[in-house]
């Protein structure tokens, strides 16, 4: 492997951000910086790739709002939120995805977030303007798994081992 010093400087901020905020497993950071064009998914504990030319959603749709460049996320989400996008038959915007344990911080996420382990999605589905049809389409599909939230103007979906329900709104 061969690289510039720009290259390598930005190799070694994006290793000691990932260290700094203990993200995921050092191989599946390692993919992410040698397969730029793959995005690394976490499922059943094994690290997976998902190029998401595949998926009608961008990587850096995904990424922590801080700019730290988290963006990983798991394949599971990505095919409930693919399966939410052709059942209305809608794009869908992302609120939040990733987010490093300093930005969830910030921003009052709780400290067990399932964003912190790109697991979980806040989002609106763009052709409607009441999202509460979204939340019921996921609850009667997934009744007995997944945290589905309930917020103004969006929507919450995680895919956790168990089941989880909640209304802010």
């Amino acid at each position: 492997m061969g690289g510039s010093l720009v290259e390598l400087q930005c190799i070694y901020k994006k290793i000691k951000n990932y260290i700094k905020y203990n993200i995921y497993t050092y191989k599946a950071y390692f993919m992410l910086l040698f397969e730029p064009k793959n995005d690394i998914i976490k499922k059943n504990k094994k690290v997976k790739t998902m190029e998401y030319k595949k998926q009608n959603f961008a990587r850096h749709e995904f990424a922590c709002k801080c700019g730290c460049g988290f963006s990983a996320m798991d394949a599971e989400l990505l095919e409930v939120l693919e399966d939410v996008r052709a059942h209305f038959n809608s794009s869908i915007k992302i609120n939040s995805g990733c987010r490093c344990q300093k930005h969830n911080r910030e921003i009052g996420g709780v400290e067990t977030s399932m964003h912190i382990k790109g697991m979980a999605c806040d989002f609106v589905v763009t052709n409607l303007d009441n999202q509460d049809p979204v939340a019921d389409y996921l609850e009667n599909k997934y009744p007995n798994k997944y945290g589905i939230g309930r917020y103004i103007g969006r929507t919450h979906v995680d895919v956790r081992e168990g089941k989880a329900r909640w209304d802010k709104r």
